[in-house]
């Protein structure tokens, strides 16, 4: 029997020593709360303090403003890629018709100093120079 008081003696030391580490959680937890709170008036009273919900909503907003900047950044990007595909597919058909028109000017020239051998190419062309004008007349 002095077993069994001994054991409920040790139960209930165990008991009551678990109720003062709870009481004094409790009392440290609303020593915090108390110190948050007092924190929270000071930056209220300076004008920097938001509550929870509020600094989320302001982070949603900035999250949804700064999505917004990158998807107006990304269309802008694209519309510029486009543009940029353009002007190197204009570019290509211009160097491919300089190249035609190169081959073109070689092909008449060889063909004309055939035909016509003792003219220089200024006077064939009627480039500016003595092209046209006959030394020989007074004008």
């Amino acid at each position: 029997m002095a077993e069994r008081s001994g054991t409920k003696l040790a139960e209930a030391n165990k008991e009551v020593e678990g109720d003062f580490m709870l009481i004094a959680l409790v009392t440290q937890l609303n020593s915090l709360a108390t110190k948050i709170s007092e924190v929270e008036n000071q930056c209220t009273s300076l004008g920097r303090y938001k509550p929870l919900h509020e600094r989320k909503e302001s982070r949603n907003n900035e999250h949804s403003r700064v999505e917004d900047t990158l998807q107006i950044i990304l269309l802008k990007v694209t519309e510029q890629d486009r543009v940029i595909n353009e002007i190197k597919e204009n570019v290509e058909v211009l160097n491919q018709m300089v190249g035609s028109h190169s081959r073109s000017i070689q092909l008449i020239r060889s063909l004309l100093s055939y035909a016509v051998p003792p003219l220089q190419s200024n006077q064939l062309l009627r480039l500016p120079g003595n092209a046209g004008v006959d030394p020989n007349k007074g004008d």
